[in-house]
């Protein structure tokens, strides 16, 4: 009788902790709510004072085409200055778009933080939206104070590494290619017979 009491009490002990093991787990895992919330709530003061129109500093916008898609707004503040910048391309026939989106950003602004503002459907919303974001009075151009006086930075030649000037075809949709003429048109084979 006190063999049956000791494995019913093992099993028992055995499926408590197999219930009890998981929700401990999990408990470990979860985040507090609190804490949830306040991380929330931070994040859209920052992304609230982020969308709002700049008043005053300096502010520059780049583009850079990555394919037809949709269009990301990404704002980065780099050196004092508020960058922007519209990236074209988010279809998903290409997965690897978003790591060459990643590329260039680094590429561009270093170990700045970057935000996504807003998605649009056109790169033409995303240009208007950073104008209004960014006003001409404040924008960098060559020769004004507070901008840096470097080249902007051309996506072919951070990416590919190949020079700026080369025309690469795109590989979707890409036009056929007529050989040069060598001379005179052939003759017909109605004339040689």
């Amino acid at each position: 009788m006190l063999d049956v009491f000791r494995r019913y009490l093992v099993l028992l002990s055995g499926l408590a902790v197999a219930v009890t093991v998981p929700l401990w787990l999990q408990d470990i895992k979860k985040v507090p709510k609190d804490e949830l919330e306040s991380r929330q709530a931070i994040r859209k003061a920052r992304l609230a004072l982020w969308n709002k129109p700049l008043t005053d500093g300096r502010c520059a916008i780049a583009t850079a085409y990555f394919g037809p898609g949709f269009a990301r707004l990404v704002r980065a503040d780099k050196d004092g200055t508020a960058h922007y910048a519209v990236l074209e391309g988010g279809s998903r026939k290409v997965p690897m778009n978003a790591l060459y989106q990643g590329d260039w950003l680094r590429a561009r602004f270093g170990a700045a933080e970057t935000v996504t503002l807003a998605t649009f459907k056109s790169s033409a919303a995303a240009l208007a939206r950073a104008s209004q974001l960014c006003p001409p009075r404040l924008r960098c151009l060559p020769g004004r104070p507070g901008c840096d006086a470097t080249p902007p930075l051309d996506a072919l030649p951070a990416m590919t590494g190949l020079p700026a000037a080369s025309h690469l075809v795109p590989w979707e949709g890409a036009r056929p290619v007529t050989w040069p003429s060598t001379g005179p048109a052939p003759a017909s084979t109605d004339a040689m017979k």
